[in-house]
């Protein structure tokens, strides 16, 4: 039985993980890696498009929002 899925497909799949709402509830930022490399992204809860909030090389492997501002804190790898 042959996939009609090769392995290349597999390479291709996007996720989005860890979504956090904004202190005033307005946004959700989130980490996917529909770049390529895991980074943060935000979208508004009425809109239908994120925007990228993080451009690094490294992959961004966590973040949490401050529950009183629009201030975020994330992880990343360090490059070489």
């Amino acid at each position: 039985m042959s996939s009609r899925y090769g392995f290349r497909s597999f390479m291709n799949i996007r996720s989005a993980s860890s979504p956090y709402f904004s202190s005033d509830g307005k946004k959700v930022l989130f980490l996917t890696n529909i770049t390529g490399t895991p980074q943060v992204w935000r979208v508004p809860v009425e809109e239908v498009w994120p925007e990228q909030m993080t451009y690094y090389d490294d992959r961004v492997t966590g973040i949490r929002c401050s529950p009183r501002d629009e201030r975020i804190a994330f992880s990343k790898d360090q490059g070489e």
